[in-house]
């Protein structure tokens, strides 16, 4: 059996070692986010979600485009975006055990907007600082929107029977007053999570450049579905299919709350250190986001649910992308 060249070998170590940091380490920035918010009269849930995606993808975005890897990183969320909607309306409609129900419909309708500018700003397939501002404002009113709705996602789960029915707008529960972290613990815990999801982001940037170079991939291919899909894994284990699901949990709202801030917030920070380009994946993979959205969307706002039939074809939309993306 040929042994794998030390090149190959090195980037599947950083590629592992990564991947294990930015699990451990984004869930863990994220629930100090929503603690802190939460200590301020604000649901948790929306800074929570976004906060989870922002550290692990928005660190390997902001650490490619500063390395001067502009391909790599315009891949990087757009194909985060597309692991995020194949997980949820995808993989969980189609091996669920119920359909995702839609709570509100509104918030399917709303992250439109989001999907709609990045897409509109990307026609000269670049993002400059004055874009990269806009798409990193439209997060602020979507986070304000989205609180004043109520939390998207409770930060962690709590076993059925163990308290009583809590509506989607309660914020999640929080430890005895006395066993209550104080702010300091908060910081620390945040502090913490974001230096383990940033460094494992780092590793993942190199394990990708040299899979790419020794492959070869494509640099934006390479970002979408080697970067993007492994910083996005620790809100698909968390949300998405977490150990225990509280049963007024919202998988469909807070992915694409979730998305909002990959499709918008992400890139325009990225561009706000550097503007970059976006190469012919990476082009496709915003275009797929859109796509796989639009699709995504329109099932659940049809019927009201996602069930096996959209997982399938969600799925499907999925692996047709990445066979024509990795062809380019």
């Amino acid at each position: 059996m040929p042994v794998a060249s030390p090149p190959v070998s090195l980037a599947i170590v950083f590629l592992a070692g990564g991947a294990v940091l930015v699990v451990v380490g984004a869930p863990l920035a994220g629930r100090a986010v929503g603690s802190a918010v939460a200590r301020r009269g604000i649901p948790p849930g929306p800074a929570f979600g976004a906060a989870i995606c922002a550290v692990g993808v928005g660190a390997a975005t902001v650490i490619a485009t500063g390395r001067g890897q502009m391909a790599l990183a315009g891949g990087i969320p757009f194909g985060a975006v597309l692991f995020l909607l194949a997980a949820t309306f995808g993989a969980a409609g189609l091996l669920g055990r119920r359909p995702l129900r839609v709570e509100d419909p509104l918030a399917v309708v709303v992250p439109a907007a989001a999907f709609l500018l990045a897409a509109v700003m990307a026609q000269d397939r670049a993002y400059d600082r004055f874009e990269g501002t806009l798409l990193a404002l439209v997060e602020i009113p979507f986070l304000a929107w989205a609180g004043s709705e109520g939390s998207i996602e409770p930060p962690h789960a709590v076993p059925a029977g163990d308290e009583p029915a809590r509506g989607a707008a309660d914020p999640p529960l929080d430890p005895p007053e006395g066993a209550r972290p104080g702010g300091w613990a908060t910081l620390g815990r945040g502090v913490l999570g974001a230096a383990l999801a940033g460094g494992g982001a780092a590793l993942v940037v190199e394990g990708a450049l040299r899979v790419a170079d020794r492959a070869p991939l494509v640099p934006g291919f390479a970002g979408a579905t080697l970067v993007g899909t492994i910083t996005s894994l620790p809100f698909v284990l968390t949300v998405v299919f977490p150990r225990r699901r509280p049963p007024d949990a919202d998988p469909i709202r807070a992915t694409l709350g979730a998305c909002v801030a990959l499709v918008a917030f992400v890139p325009g920070v990225a561009a706000l250190v550097r503007p970059f380009a976006l190469d012919a994946p990476a082009t496709m993979a915003l275009l797929g986001a859109v796509g796989l959205y639009a699709l995504c969307a329109a099932g659940v706002l049809v019927r009201g649910r996602g069930g096996k039939v959209l997982g399938a074809v969600t799925l499907a939309a999925y692996a047709a992308w990445l066979v024509y993306a990795g062809s380019l």
